[in-house]
């Protein structure tokens, strides 16, 4: 079983392309720090579901213009856009109702009540 390995791991890159993929990657990124930085969170603990959704969403967007050729940068940030904007309305819905919050965050688990830990089962049948 004869492999060129050459082609595996460099295939038809070469030296222009590969410092226009050090470019792309850099504005990607950079861009996807920015638009984290906006959000305001300062860790992934303070994360929730639909944040960590969007975090996906975002690396996807700027995943593919990283290294294709093919794949313009502006696109993504059409998507990057699109996607905060959608992340502010969604929170802004989510601030004024908190039915709107529960379905999107879900409803708060109480570890600790009262200075005491809270383990088991609960009377209405959620985990705590």
């Amino acid at each position: 079983m004869d492999q060129n390995w050459s082609k595996i791991f460099v295939g038809d890159l070469n030296f222009s392309f590969a410092l226009e993929i050090v470019v792309r990657t850099l504005i990607m990124f950079s861009m996807v720090l920015l638009i984290l930085r906006l959000s305001g969170k300062k860790g992934v603990r303070q994360l929730s579901l639909f944040e960590v959704a969007i975090i996906i969403a975002l690396g996807s967007a700027a995943g593919d213009p990283m290294f294709s050729k093919e794949t313009p940068i502006l696109p993504s940030v059409i998507v990057f856009i699109s996607i905060i904007a959608l992340y502010r309305a969604i929170t802004y819905f989510a601030m004024k109702s908190e039915r709107f919050e529960n379905i999107i965050e879900g409803e708060p688990i109480y570890v600790i009540e009262d200075g005491e830990f809270v383990l088991g089962i609960r009377k209405d049948h959620t985990f705590a």
